[in-house]
């Protein structure tokens, strides 16, 4: 985990057994990581046990890829001049071979395999879909504010503190300042700079939060949250707000009040010529690429220029390998920027084809669809067929119980 993320963020020492260091005030590391991987096991077991016992087996495609995978892990054995048992324990520990590596990547491809099943089997209609909106209506809806606190400091040995009184002043001084947007962002600026160490330094503030929800304001102050969600609210509300006894006060500014996004997803198919950073830096390579979409993009047109023919030609010649190079009911900013911008441009219609270049992957050949579903819909869907899950889930895991022993563990090498 460490070397996923960046140990500097997780505080691990490989030099000492993860028994001995605490990630929280109840739990050590060891324990951490033990839990997850037996979550993480009886999920795995549950859901491919469920799948044979309800005739589920591999599609072609998904059975080539567990193929593919046992193919990889080979060739990278190979490469590194070992045996593949030998290779499996050096990169998993004692007692993983190959039979077992074999059945337990069956095992979990099986799993995911049947997992994807049934989460896609659920149904909703319209209905379901508003009403399960109207209930969730703080979960779902998206607004944009500045909001600015004042906090009640306590005074120390060497410090003077903030009293309530003095933060309520601050803020009321504060918010007679505040007329509109830019007027709040001068303000906070301002502050932002008296309160600095060296405000030559400081060149913005941050207290616009743009098209945030109902949970991410409560995690700042419940009240404030409350207040940005009522039914009421409306563009340029301005309101002290009380945070609560020992929080102080906060001066809020409404710039979009709470709405359900309703614009619409769109799909596209797309065939990717990618481009490493390195590669990318070289103007041949980048250029070798620029005329490889370009062929593919001719080879197309010249062709039945249909959706079909460009879904065949991404399967054969793109980078990314998805499926028909289709992708759904894609929102705002779900793709890189330039891409995200063409698809959204106002002026896009259903059949638009064109290369376009994105320095974090190279050139994507685009073929435009059409519009799909709000993103509202996609959203509440999302969430039900999640809630769905893990019911079903939480059913079927209780005919697999679990019992536990750390013998094996405990013989390990550190830091187990």
């Amino acid at each position: 985990m460490a070397s996923y993320v960046g140990q500097q963020y997780i505080g691990i020492s490989t030099a000492k057994s993860l028994r001995k260091q605490n990630m929280s005030s109840t739990q050590t590391y060891s324990e951490y990581f033990c839990n997850t991987a037996l979550q993480s096991l009886q999920q795995m077991i549950v859901l491919s046990e469920e799948a044979e016992k309800n005739g589920f087996t591999l599609s072609e495609e998904q059975q080539k890829e567990y193929e593919d995978a046992l193919e990889t892990m080979k060739t990278t054995a190979e490469k590194a001049g070992l045996s593949v048992d030998r290779y499996l324990r050096r990169m998993y520990g004692q007692g993983v071979n190959r039979v077992l590596y074999e059945k337990m990547l069956y095992r979990l491809t099986l799993a995911s395999a049947y997992q994807e099943k049934i989460t896609n089997n659920f149904e909703y209609t319209q209905k379901d879909l508003e009403d399960y909106y109207k209930e969730n209506t703080k979960s779902f809806d998206r607004l944009t504010l500045r909001y600015q606190k004042f906090a009640i400091v306590e005074a120390t040995e060497t410090a003077a503190g903030v009293t309530a009184e003095e933060a309520k002043k601050q803020a009321e001084a504060f918010m007679s300042k505040v007329k509109d947007d830019a007027s709040f962002s001068a303000a906070a600026l301002k502050l932002a700079k008296e309160n600095a160490s060296d405000p030559d330094k400081v060149t913005t503030e941050n207290t616009l939060k743009t098209d945030t929800t109902y949970a991410t304001i409560k995690n700042a102050n419940e009240a404030l949250a409350d207040w940005a969600l009522d039914a009421s609210r409306k563009e340029g509300d301005l309101a002290l707000i009380d945070g609560g006894e020992k929080v102080g006060y906060y001066v809020a500014y409404m710039i979009t009040p709470a709405h359900r996004e309703e614009y619409n997803t769109v799909d596209m198919r797309h065939i990717l010529v990618s481009l490493s950073s390195t590669d990318a830096k070289d103007e041949t390579k980048k250029a070798e690429a620029k005329e490889k979409a370009e062929k593919l993009l001719k080879e197309w047109k010249d062709g039945a220029a249909t959706e079909e023919s460009f879904a065949e030609l991404a399967d054969k010649n793109s980078d990314d390998k998805t499926a028909g190079g289709l992708y759904e009911k894609i929102y705002h900013d779900a793709m890189v920027e330039e891409v995200n911008d063409w698809l959204f441009n106002p002026k896009r219609k259903a059949g638009d084809c064109e290369i376009v270049y994105s320095e974090k992957y190279g050139y994507h050949i685009i073929y435009y669809v059409g519009e799909n579903v709000p993103y509202w819909q996609v959203r509440v869907e999302s969430t039900m067929r999640n809630n769905d899950y893990n019911d079903f889930y939480e059913k079927a895991s209780e005919n697999y119980p679990v019992t536990t022993s750390k013998f094996g563990i405990w013989y390990r090498n550190e830091p187990f």
